[in-house]
């Protein structure tokens, strides 16, 4: 998991950026901690020069202020169920970033001769049914991989 340094949302390690406040600066879960257990173990004085660098003195103002700023994130609050969005959104941002096996899987290869992106892969199966019709002369099309639905092409 990642978090952004700005808002404290917790992201998912795909996100380049942060879905609520756009920003860019995000780090990682160890680096998130690593900067707490740093604030939290340095005396006055490191204190002051860490609070100099900006991803310190962000998460230092939310740790000290939370219901000023977003919430801490959800990895930081010792497994309570809060979460700073309803149970509907949540599962849209899960299922954004999950595969759905249930739908199929749209193909992005193109046809080398009319350029039709309508292709389809052609199965193990349909191969083996067509080498024992067609026997060697069969040939041809075991070797290929993709069939253009647009001009009737195997490739």
């Amino acid at each position: 998991m990642k978090i952004c340094i700005e808002c404290g949302r917790q992201l998912f390690d795909s996100d380049e950026s942060c879905d609520r406040c756009n920003s860019k600066n995000i780090i990682s879960e160890q680096e998130y901690k690593s900067i707490i257990n740093d604030l939290n173990s340095s005396n006055i004085f490191r204190k002051k020069k860490l609070l100099k660098i900006h991803n310190y003195k962000c998460i230092y103002d939310r740790l000290q202020n939370p219901e000023k700023t977003y919430p801490v994130p959800i990895i930081l609050r010792n497994n309570k169920p809060e979460f700073n969005e309803n149970s509907e959104e949540y599962w849209n941002r899960v299922n954004q970033h999950t595969l759905n096996e249930n739908k199929p899987c749209k193909s992005v290869v193109e046809c080398p001769y009319c350029h039709s992106k309508d292709t389809k892969k052609i199965t193990i199966a349909s191969k083996a049914v067509h080498t024992a019709v067609f026997g060697i002369y069969a040939l041809g099309k075991v070797s290929k991989q993709w069939h253009c639905n647009h001009c009737d092409s195997d490739f």
